[in-house]
């Protein structure tokens, strides 16, 4: 148990895998998840709320880049317990650059 990797998540940017080796005292970037994007700009997801029509709010996020004309696309989630987060998501992003609200 002296060597482990964990992934860093970040907002808005792809995911990487980080090493440490206790042993040794060091650590660092292992690998790119995603490397053909990195380096790109992405626009944040910014956190929005709305009312339903029975009255009901939802938080929720949108990517949309400043651009009110985009047509919305709806990402729905698997089952109750799951919810969108900030997190980079590599399908948001890629109906994002088809021309999407997302």
């Amino acid at each position: 148990m002296n060597r482990m990797l964990t992934k860093g998540f970040s907002a808005p940017a792809p995911s990487h895998l980080y090493f440490a080796d206790l042993t040794n005292k060091s650590g660092g970037l292992w690998i790119a998840l995603q490397p053909v994007l990195e380096n790109q700009s992405f626009p944040a997801k910014e956190s929005i709320e709305f009312e339903t029509q029975d009255g009901f709010k939802v938080s929720d996020y949108l990517i949309n880049g400043g651009n009110a004309e985009r047509p919305l696309m709806v990402m729905p989630h698997d089952e109750p317990a799951s919810h969108d987060s900030q997190v980079f998501s590599t399908l948001e992003y890629m109906f994002f650059n088809a021309g999407y609200a997302v």
